[in-house]
């Protein structure tokens, strides 16, 4: 009996499950307000809306810009040099076309220095009338003493008479080339005007003013 007994009792004793022999130790939890929080991004800034008013204020620079430019233009125009030469009437002589005289004027607001005033010839005949389709260059020209003017004021003129320059001209298609010189302005300058004579029935001559480029009227 004796022998059954601790028969059982070690049959027992390995049955029994050990205890576990770790001891449990909790987690601990990280305290809130030591954990780092990540800044939060802000939202992107929106973009001013266009608003009827700054379209109008702009609409108004543009305007006012255009308006100015524009001023500037009409200014510089009205001040630029203006020289001009007033055609003749009808010559004093029926048969000599040049026995008139050209004025030459300073029509611009700004005094004009080393003026000088020639002929350019184009065609100048007697007896045979005038070639219409010809377009001369008046390259060839003919000064005279006593037409250079060394300062011409606001609305001042000098003549030249027609007949200094030819003898006894029936047809004519001339040029009076005027070079000068503003103020302001370093350099020359050369304005030309064509004038030709154009034949009535009653047998007078009339001067006539004409483009520099064009050919002559068909009924001369």
């Amino acid at each position: 009996m004796s022998s059954k007994n601790t028969r059982r009792r070690n049959i027992s004793k390995r049955n029994v499950p050990k205890k576990h022999s770790q001891t449990y130790k909790p987690t601990k939890r990280p305290n809130p307000s030591q954990v780092p929080t990540q800044a939060a991004t802000p939202p992107p800034a929106e973009l001013p809306k266009p608003t009827q008013k700054g379209y109008w204020r702009r609409s108004f620079k543009f305007v006012y810009a255009i308006l100015t430019l524009l001023s500037i233009t009409a200014s510089l125009i009205v001040f630029l040099p203006r020289v001009v030469v007033n055609p003749p009437s009808v010559p004093v002589d029926s048969s000599n076309v040049l026995s008139v005289s050209f004025d030459v004027v300073n029509a611009g607001f700004i005094p004009l220095e080393d003026v000088q005033a020639s002929v350019g010839l184009g065609q100048v005949s007697r007896t045979v009338p005038l070639e219409r389709n010809l377009i001369p260059t008046f390259d060839s020209r003919i000064a005279r003493m006593g037409t250079r003017i060394n300062r011409l004021g606001q609305d001042e003129r000098f003549t030249l008479v027609g007949s200094d320059y030819f003898g006894m001209i029936r047809y004519a298609d001339i040029a009076i080339v005027v070079t000068y010189r503003p103020w302001f302005i370093p350099f020359s300058r050369t304005k030309t005007f064509r004038f030709f004579t154009s034949p009535r029935v009653n047998g007078q001559s009339y001067w006539q003013s004409w483009p520099l480029g064009e050919r002559l009227l068909a009924t001369i």
